[in-house]
């Protein structure tokens, strides 16, 4: 997350407790993988937050590389993977099952590619006016983008469980804001909003309980 350091490990404390909340209370085991979003969110922002360590200090060198990469790993390459399987792997209606499954292809291959870029290229950190800046050599290609807005964008519109679409709006609204007025931090700016937004996944649990053929 952007800002600082304690918001970062404040945000991520309070998601990780909001998805151990959602977790404990999904009635179906299908559920679990969307309810957990998150968590995982918040493990994203504690890395974050070392990172901001690391820069503001100068001399945690260790630190910096390591959380970066594992904040890289959450924004880049674990959601385009995660969002379409957690979405698929809950979704009752069986024709839509089967179109959320090329989604969920589509994130692998955003994920696949950008393993690649991270092991062959170098990827930069750098802090200004209170933001993140991730430097990833991939991004400059554009391919990735694509794929990864399809795969994260993408199944919240085909999914036939409620509030689905309103969530899937708010998250591409935040995507089009980021890049607006935050191009330049749109990794760490959009994962802010998206981290945020995760709570919503207690808004959809509580108006899908027990949905038909879960």
């Amino acid at each position: 997350m952007c800002f600082s350091a304690e918001i970062s490990f404040s945000a991520g404390i309070a998601l990780i407790g909001i998805g151990s909340y959602a977790v404990k209370k999904v009635d179906s085991q299908k559920k679990i993988a969307f309810a957990s979003v998150p968590i995982f969110f918040g493990l994203q922002q504690i890395s974050e937050g070392f990172l901001w360590v690391g820069l503001n200090s100068g001399d945690q060198q260790l630190m910096q590389e390591l959380s970066m990469y594992v904040y890289i790993f959450f924004a880049q390459v674990f959601w385009p993977t995660w969002i379409p399987f957690a979405i698929w792997k809950m979704e009752p209606d069986l024709k839509k099952k089967k179109i959320l499954f090329y989604p969920f292809l589509i994130g692998i291959a955003a994920s696949i590619q950008l393993i690649y870029s991270l092991i062959f290229y170098d990827v930069e950190a750098s802090a200004s006016a209170n933001h993140i800046h991730y430097d990833i050599e991939i991004q400059r290609l554009g391919i990735h983008q694509v794929l990864y807005v399809l795969s994260t964008a993408i199944p919240f519109y085909i999914s036939s469980l409620k509030y689905m679409k309103l969530v899937g709006t708010i998250l591409v609204t935040s995507l089009i804001i980021s890049m607006i007025f935050y191009f330049y931090h749109v990794i760490s700016i959009w994962c802010f909003f998206a981290a945020i937004l995760s709570s919503l996944v207690l808004l959809v649990d509580a108006k899908n309980a027990n949905p038909k053929d879960i």
